[in-house]
């Protein structure tokens, strides 16, 4: 929060080095024990001491006094230079001594030569603030396990406001994200001075001596950082209603010498009387505004629209360096200004015009206590324009809001009016937009039969997302508006091309924003089983984690409605499967979406309103439900049929019970599914997809002969579908009727020879009889219909690896390489030019691209279905990352990488890998241990790579080596689990439970641990849910020696059961990585 004492914080760390000070060293147990219980923290604060003395015409000194402990490499890069903004104009920095202590006691200090005094970055762009500075200290000779010490003053030598001052300050809590042992906050002022000290909850230590009087409040932060997440340490805050306020919380201590808020708004009235006046510039520039305008509201719109649009906004908070604003002519003519200057410039010119306008000092994103009349709780000033008889809250630093729309942060939040005459009073902004939030998306196109689509797709924004929209356009020329609604568009989920865009004038407010532009996307969706989704834009509100409940309320934003409008016209005489209607109503918010086929075009139609801006987190579950009933959690395939030459015609109502027996199907319920299907064949027996529904049953049921008839049925009365092929093939393939499968699909290709899927999966029927060539064939046939397949390159790339064609593979495997951002598709590129020892550089560029991409992906806490089965991808990046480092003969290199993937993925062709590199590194009985395990390890591999394994068995043990490990060729297998069993001691005694939990990794070890399901699998006995949780903690601190390679930046997710059958100890039970990321997506 601003002060009269600023301070610009700009990391965790940094924001409690603006706060804090070092006067000395701690010593004995407290500290001492720290650092044992804090081993994990990239740093920690020893002593943290803030002391603010004061004289009675409001100058003073702020000295900062702390130690901070610095433990690891990132602790060193946050601290390793110290930077304090300041004004210059007002005051100035006294650095006492900023030192480092090194842990054999030696001292390095940082010479007050090296502190450079640089100008605030404002400053480049608004030479206005040209006394914003910052003291930058470079710190030196610090590393990991140094302790840093520094105490600096900031010498206040011209109050801001004479006589008086005011602060206020927060102490740490564990969401906070620091740990610090000591912390103290201390205020000196005269003891005859008025001040009110406010601290609620916390009672300061009070002594007067030598005529000056002393608050002292002590405090610390003692929950550890690491390890816990977000949600842990908010609930560890204690704060009674977490779950419920959404808004900003007050500080701790707040103090003010001001006795009323009539005497801020006195001071601050007087700060901008001069100022506020309009010259002879800001007078005539109003007289060319309001030409031809007649009543009040048309000038004040005229005016607002030229200062909000066009006098730029520099974002300095208020009270950073000064509170008087500048002459409004200056702001004027210089076309910039922060908060205030802008809405000098704004009341000077509404004066012109006869409109009385009051400054309104406000807290963005701050909380306010009306018992403390203070100017520190403000960091912001906006407008209240007196028009008709009516107040309008204005904002023109947003500078394309429309007029009286204030951002959501300032909705509904006590703002300190100052009227020209009068008294300054505290009053509620508009809690509602001054007119309903309204976007509109329509998206016109046609789909051809090779899966494009053509578009023109608008927008009109009528709503908070207008701004952001408006400040984006007015950010680059109209030139570069294609590649700015190109990365719009892939924010939104479309990854198609965008073409011929357009924005209507961004600067124009009296209209809401219009947006046009052509879109094309190849193949979305699912098109290999043609199945697509609409094109329209995610509703803009997520899901909560079931797993990982909200404990802070859940936000939707401010009410709105947005309305989406797609059609689609297919290609001549398809057709489409439509899903059902969804009409999900809560009294939070509402969505009703419904589907059409009108004339060969697929229109679908959704309406969203959000009716609150947040809900409690204890109404986690309704809202929950409330987002899948709405089917928000992904968006709902609509299956196409390819024209047929037939007339069937097919029966809506047929349709839906298919479409409820494939559901069933899902769930294992046959018998339901086959009820479901009976009724749908009285219907219609030639709907399309009844009979390869009716497949999937016997194919479930084991009965691929009754299936094959069913799948001839499909293609007999719809010959085009793909599915159907697929289908019948695999039921071949399950008969031994290879060559009856490959009939089939040749068959379907025939048909429509530029269906991409089923070119790959002829292909790889092809391949399993060893007709390497004849898959050549297909796969270049389909490049020639598909030239920008990725799966089709990566697949005849391949091939052309094992078949010889190393010059023909690579521009198709390094395309791959350089083009795309999927990490499966890097990986798989990555992996065939190392199998094939070609071009190791290229494929290493393939895999470190792959492991960033992942490590990226993978940092961002998500849990479920997608971070499993990138959590197995993860796995099989490090081996192919390493297979290419052995290749390279960097075998130490590749040792970390290799044996990371086999103890976590447990899968034979790691198991080979890490073999090989036992056995270059000279470690030949480890080798021959691992190669044992790996022919019962899970086969991803084939017979060629079993029979690989086998012979380097035969090899070494030819040569006499005897394994490393007695492993018992008799039970293999049960030696094989126990790699992945851990007997971990009892935090507590307790009852016997068992529960399904996931484990978070990192190079770092366990970052943290959860159940996945718990309560319903326990003993009478179980014990509490506390008891349980510190079972949890055992597990985290337990080492499991998975071995996540040192040089990874990513988390890991495995799965396993935790099984506590006694007092001593539970077993831990890991799921192998592919089991759980193929069940995920199941």
């Amino acid at each position: 929060m601003q002060s009269s004492f600023p301070a610009r914080p700009l990391s965790v760390l940094s924001l409690l080095l603006a706060l804090t000070g070092i006067a000395g060293r701690m010593h004995g147990q407290a500290a001492a024990s720290a650092v044992a219980d804090y081993r994990n923290e990239s740093s920690y604060f020893e002593r943290v001491d803030r002391t603010y003395t004061y004289n009675d015409d409001g100058t003073g000194v702020r000295e900062l006094l702390g130690i901070v402990h610095v433990q690891t490499q990132a602790g060193v890069k946050d601290l390793s230079v110290l930077s304090f903004p300041f004004a210059s104009g007002s005051e100035h920095v006294e650095i006492d001594y900023v030192r480092v202590r090194h842990a054999d006691g030696t001292v390095v200090n940082t010479p007050a030569t090296d502190v450079q005094e640089q100008p605030a970055p404002v400053t480049r762009e608004a030479p206005f603030y040209s006394d914003l500075k910052d003291e930058q200290i470079p710190v030196r000779s610090i590393r990991p396990g140094d302790t840093l010490e520094y105490h600096i003053r900031f010498v206040r030598t011209r109050a801001e406001a004479p006589g008086q001052f005011w602060q206020s300050e927060n102490l740490m809590i564990p969401s906070s994200g620091v740990v610090t042992l000591s912390e103290n906050v201390i205020l000196r002022a005269p003891a005859a001075k008025y001040v009110q000290v406010w601290s609620p909850g916390r009672t300061p230590e009070i002594a007067t001596a030598n005529g000056q009087k002393t608050w002292t409040w002590h405090s610390s932060q003692l929950t550890p950082i690491v390890g816990n997440d977000k949600a842990t340490l908010l609930k560890l805050d204690n704060l009674p209603d977490l779950g419920t306020n959404d808004q900003p919380r007050l500080p701790a201590i707040a103090w003010t010498t001001f006795h009323s808020w009539a005497e801020v708004g006195a001071w601050y009235r007087k700060l901008q009387a001069a100022r506020v006046e309009p010259d002879d510039d800001v007078t005539a520039k109003v007289q060319q505004l309001i030409a031809g305008k007649t009543t009040p509201e048309e000038k004040a719109r005229a005016v607002y629209g030229f200062v909000g649009p066009q006098v730029r906004y520099i974002g300095v908070a208020f009270g950073i360096g000064r509170y008087q604003p500048h002459e409004s002519g200056d702001v004027l003519r210089n076309q910039y200004g922060d908060c205030k200057d802008k809405h000098t410039l704004l009341a000077a010119m509404l004066s012109a015009v006869g409109i009385q306008a009051d400054a309104a000092l406000i807290g963005a994103g701050e909380a306010i206590s009306p018992d403390v009349p203070s100017p520190g709780w403000f960091n912001h000033v906006i407008t209240v324009a007196h028009i008709d008889g009516k107040e309008n809250w204005l904002d023109a630093t947003a500078e394309v809001a429309s007029f009286r729309l204030l951002m959501p942060q300032l909705r509904g939040k006590q703002a300190l009016v100052i009227p020209a005459t009068g008294d300054a009073h505290l009053e509620t902004t508009p809690a509602k937009a001054p007119y309903a939030l309204e976007d509109h998306f329509v998206s016109i196109g046609t789909l051809d039969e090779q899966g494009t689509a053509h578009s023109k797709i608008t927008l009109d924004l009528h709503s908070d997302a207008e701004i952001l929209f408006r400040q984006a356009a007015r950010s680059v020329s109209p030139a570069q508006w294609d590649d700015l609604m190109q990365k719009i568009s892939e924010s939104l989920g479309f990854q198609g091309k965008v073409a011929d865009a357009e924005f209507s004038r961004p600067d124009d407010l009296s209209t809401p924003l219009h947006i046009a532009y052509s879109y094309t996307r190849e193949k979305s969706g699912d098109w290999e089983n043609l199945r697509i989704v609409p094109q329209i834009p995610p509703a803009g509100i997520g899901d909560v984690d079931e797993k990982d409940p909200p404990v802070t309320p859940i936000e939707l934003g401010s009410p709105n409605v947005q309305i989406a409008h797609s059609e689609m016209k297919l290609p001549p005489g398809w057709t489409a499967e439509l899903p059902l209607p969804i009409h999900a109503h809560a009294s939070f918010a509402t969505l009703d979406k419904t589907y059409k086929l009108d004339h060969g075009t697929l229109i679908v139609d959704r309406r969203v309103e959000i009716l609150t801006d947040h809900l409690p987190a204890t109404e986690w579950k309704t809202y929950h439900q409330w987002f899948k009933d709405a089917s928000l959690d992904g968006e709902l395939y609509i299956q196409l049929d390819r024209a047929t030459g037939h007339t069937t015609v097919n029966n809506e109502s047929a349709g839906l019970l298919i479409q409820e027996a494939s559901e069933l199907i899902s769930q294992k319920d046959l018998e339901a599914a086959r009820k479901k299907l009976d009724s749908a064949k009285s219907l219609n027996e030639h709907q399309a997809r009844l009979w390869s529904t009716y497949a999937a049953v016997e194919l479930a049921y084991g009965a691929p002969t009754k299936a094959t008839e069913d799948l001839r049925k499909e293609i007999e009365y719809h010959p085009d579908e793909g599915l159907a092929y697929r289908m019948l093939a695999t039921a071949q393939f399950q008969r031994k009727d290879n060559d009856g499968a490959i009939d089939t699909m040749r068959k379907f290709l025939d048909r429509n020879p530029g269906d991409e899927s089923a070119a790959l999966f002829l292909a790889s029927m092809l391949k399993t009889k060893e007709d390497l060539k004849g898959a050549e064939v297909v796969l270049r046939s389909a490049l020639e219909k598909n030239p920008t397949s990725v799966p089709i390159k990566l697949e005849l790339g391949s091939d052309l690896m094992q078949d010889g064609g190393q010059a023909e593979a690579r521009p198709l495997l390094e395309s791959i390489i350089n083009e795309v951002r999927d990490p499966i598709q890097l990986n798989n590129a990555a992996y065939e030019l190392a199998n094939h020892s070609f071009d190791i550089p290229l494929a290493e560029k393939a895999a470190l691209k792959a492991l960033d991409l992942l490590d990226e992906a993978s940092a961002t806490g998500e849990t479920g279905r997608a971070m499993l089965f990138r959590s197995e991808l993860l796995i099989n990046t490090w081996d192919t990352y390493g297979w290419i480092l052995y290749q390279d003969g960097k075998y130490d290199e590749a040792l970390p990488w290799i044996s990371a993937a086999w103890r976590n993925g447990l899968a034979q062709e790691p198991g080979m890998h890490l073999g090989q590199v036992l056995e270059k590194t000279k470690h030949e009985p480890q080798a021959l241990a691992v190669y044992q395990l790996a022919t019962t390890a899970k086969a991803d591999g084939g017979e060629k790579l079993a029979d690989t394994i086998k012979q380097r068995i035969a090899a070494l043990k030819s040569a006499g080596v005897h394994p490393a490990a007695s492993n018992d060729a008799r039970d293999l297998a049960t030696t094989l689990q126990q790699q992945r069993t851990y007997k971990v001691p009892r935090a507590k005694k307790g009852g016997a439970f068992w529960s399904e939990v996931e484990l978070d990794l990192t190079a770092q070890g366990t970052n943290s641990v959860r159940f996945i399901e718990d309560s319903s699998k326990s003993g009478s006995d179980a014990g509490s849910v506390a008891d349980r949780d510190a079972e949890l903690d055992a597990v985290k601190g337990f080492d499991l020696g998975l071995g996540v390679p040192p040089a990874s930046h990513g988390h890991l997710i495995r799965r396993g059961v935790l099984s506590c059958h006694n007092d001593k100890e539970c077993d831990l039970v890991l799921e192998l990585a592919n089991d759980v990321a193929t069940q995920a997506q199941q």
